[in-house]
């Protein structure tokens, strides 16, 4: 458990100095949804439709809806 903890905290401070720009390639790398790729996304009690347009500067998805505009979904 302490080495799970220690990787933890390893770069811990860098990240909340940097934010999510630090983790951001290494982030896009390990994703699975390819740009364009048509999506469906859980929000609360709603289902969002659209396209994946990638993750902003926060993490953000960026999912294109139906009405040709982009939508940023933070959950968590």
């Amino acid at each position: 458990m302490q080495k799970i903890i220690d990787q933890f905290f390893l770069n811990y401070e860098k990240f909340l100095l940097t934010g999510f720009s630090m983790i951001k390639g290494d982030y896009e790398k390990r994703n699975v949804l390819k740009d364009g790729e048509l999506i469906k996304v859980a929000v609360f009690n709603r289902v969002k439709n659209g396209y994946f347009k990638g993750f902003n500067s926060n993490g953000t998805l960026i999912l294109l809806n139906a009405d040709g505009l982009l939508e940023n979904i933070n959950m968590g």
